[in-house]
């Protein structure tokens, strides 16, 4: 094998490392779940409040 191979090789290896850091990358994924978790705490505790004062007036 010549060291041009070689060489090709190691890019071939380099990029598809960097790829796989692309496509693996959850860090978006796990800043909006939290984001979600949140809005969703906010719509509970809103609906929970709607439920009581409902059961107050009926």
């Amino acid at each position: 094998m010549g060291s041009s191979s070689i060489l090709q090789k190691e890019e071939i290896i380099a990029n598809a490392g960097l790829v796989r850091q692309t496509l693996c990358d959850t860090t978006a994924l796990a800043e909006e779940k939290v984001k979600l978790r949140q809005e969703l705490t906010v719509l509970v505790e809103m609906t929970e409040k709607a439920v009581m004062q409902n059961a107050r007036i009926a």
